[in-house]
């Protein structure tokens, strides 16, 4: 562990002794660990849970094989939290930004930079100064101090760039360190940690959806059926496939979304449209496939419920879609 990551959990932990001392911090705190808890009783959180738990057993294993350093563990768990934000969404263009840009020059930077520290004193008071300064460069600029914000930004970028000279001068002094493969392990890291959670991050956009509407089902909720509803989703998704590449929603006149959890879809269609030609529009929905423009706030959704209707007279083309189990207050008849 560097100076600097000493120091950050030695302000952490200073900050949290303040907060459990003062009277009115001190209920939020408790109930942020009540939330936390409760959280991870879910069966997504388990099923998360787990799946780190391998992961890190892994790296252990190739860890202790090439005789790494271990505390590359904390690395990857650093990395975790930021792909925590990914779970669960579409948004896989930011990933793909992420992923390349973990091997990029900025990354490369803010690594050397990780290694070539300060001593434990000047780190401790170069972190809260780096954190204030910022501060006031965000809040100038939002609030349309201009002097302001050139003046602190200024101050800011003159810090930067004496940390890019201290970087430049320890890796030349240091060159022989560098050349080992123990030593770029740690840069690699980040990337690795992307390529892992992959498979998470595909089988969350229907585990976090399955988790929100099971509660609207009867029965309780598993971690096996939850497991088994999103791999069916995927399953079913690479069955249909080739419904993303024909022109599925040209027979699409409009769509209302509402009812629960706004997972409630009324598809009108061209007049003339086929049970059959119904049916791929409903599965088009049913999996994901259509863009999320189609969603209000552009958020895709699981349905609940899809009728298709015709254009003509409003009248059902095929059978509305209704997801299994659904409880009965819920149920439309």
């Amino acid at each position: 562990m560097s100076t600097r990551e000493l120091a950050i959990i030695s302000w952490i932990f200073l900050i949290g002794i303040f907060c459990i001392l003062d009277g009115k911090l001190r209920s939020s705190v408790f109930g942020m660990f009540e939330t936390v808890k409760e959280l991870l009783a879910q069966p997504v959180f388990k099923i998360i849970l787990f799946n780190q738990i391998i992961i890190l057993i892994f790296f252990s294993w190739k860890i202790f094989q090439y005789n790494l350093s271990w505390w590359m563990l904390k690395d990857y768990s650093i990395d975790f939290f930021t792909i925590l934000t990914f779970l669960g969404s579409y948004q896989f263009i930011k990933f793909r930004n992420a992923l390349f840009g973990s091997l990029g020059l900025s990354s490369l930077f803010q690594y050397l930079l990780g290694n070539f520290t300060f001593s434990y004193c000047v780190e401790m008071l170069l972190i809260p100064v780096l954190v204030v300064l910022s501060l006031i460069v965000v809040v100038a600029e939002q609030k349309g101090f201009t002097s302001v914000f050139k003046f602190f930004n200024e101050i800011l970028s003159i810090i930067g760039m004496f940390l890019i000279v201290y970087v430049i001068f320890r890796a030349v002094i240091s060159w022989p360190q560098e050349l080992s493969v123990a030593y770029w392990s740690g840069f690699f890291i980040t990337a690795i940690a992307w390529i892992v959670n992959l498979p998470l991050m595909f089988l969350s956009i229907p585990m976090f959806q399955y988790d929100v509407i099971d509660n609207f089902r009867n029965g309780k909720k598993t971690i096996l059926e939850i497991l088994c509803q999103s791999n069916l989703f995927w399953l079913k998704r690479f069955i249909y496939g080739y419904l993303f590449f024909q022109k599925v929603d040209q027979k699409i006149v409009s769509i209302s979304q509402g009812g629960l959890l706004n997972r409630r879809l009324v598809i009108i269609l061209k007049r003339g449209t086929l049970p059959k030609e119904a049916k791929k529009v409903e599965m088009y929905y049913r999996l994901l496939f259509a863009k999320s423009s189609n969603y209000k706030q552009n958020k895709k959704i699981i349905p609940i419920r899809i009728e298709c209707r015709n254009d003509l007279d409003r009248a059902l083309i095929i059978k509305p879609y209704e997801i299994s189990d659904l409880q009965e207050i819920y149920r439309i008849d």
